[in-house]
């Protein structure tokens, strides 16, 4: 099949003009120009697999790289429960990006029967690498014979600061210890843990 060939004289260049006289395409010595055009990129139809987990992206300040969300927790304890280890959800995370922020959300339906004495209650301490970073009474309050409950929700923006490809150990440790027993979602409410990496 042949091709269609234009080309100016000697010397000439090619010209393309609009109805008023104005550059279009224009030809020169040194490659060609395009002005006062619109120019429609092809349609690129629809993408129906990808992988967008390379190295070199660059995800914008506040983007949510990746969350991690357990189904209902339930469990009880007359000592300590590891509140990660009843639910669907790893405690182990590992960053995708460097000096990336763990934004953690935590809704707890605590029932704690009470012990001989008042002032009981049920404390939750959450803990980096066996560090607590953060600790709130879930439910507080009852004399003896009684129970306490509570529905209790966290919200914590942790900045570890660490490379990419880092290993987060996280708990969440409920304490029994000024009560007789500790119950989590003893009652028809959910209890759960989601944990999102957001991009710095």
């Amino acid at each position: 099949m042949a091709n269609m060939i234009i080309k100016p004289a000697v010397g000439g260049n090619l010209l393309i003009q609009d109805r008023a006289g104005g550059a279009v395409l224009s030809t020169g010595t040194s490659g060609a120009t395009i002005a006062n055009a619109t120019l429609v990129a092809p349609a690129l139809g629809t993408v129906a697999s990808g992988n967008l987990s390379n190295t070199a992206i660059v995800y914008p300040t506040g983007h949510v790289i990746q969350t991690w969300t357990s189904a209902n927790i339930s469990g009880s304890t007359t000592t300590s429960l590891n509140v990660f280890a009843n639910s669907s959800v790893s405690n182990h995370f590992e960053t995708t990006v460097a000096n990336s922020k763990m934004f953690i959300n935590i809704t707890l339906m605590v029932k704690g029967s009470a012990s001989n004495g008042s002032n009981n209650f049920v404390r939750t301490n959450f803990l980096y690498n066996d560090s607590n970073i953060w600790y709130g009474y879930a439910a507080s309050g009852g004399d003896a014979g009684g129970d306490i409950r509570n529905t209790s929700a966290w919200v914590y923006l942790h900045a570890p600061d660490l490379a990419a490809g880092t290993r987060i150990d996280y708990d969440l440790i409920l304490d029994a210890t000024h009560c007789t027993t500790a119950y989590i979602n003893n009652t028809t409410s959910p209890s759960h843990i989601v944990i999102q990496e957001i991009a710095p």
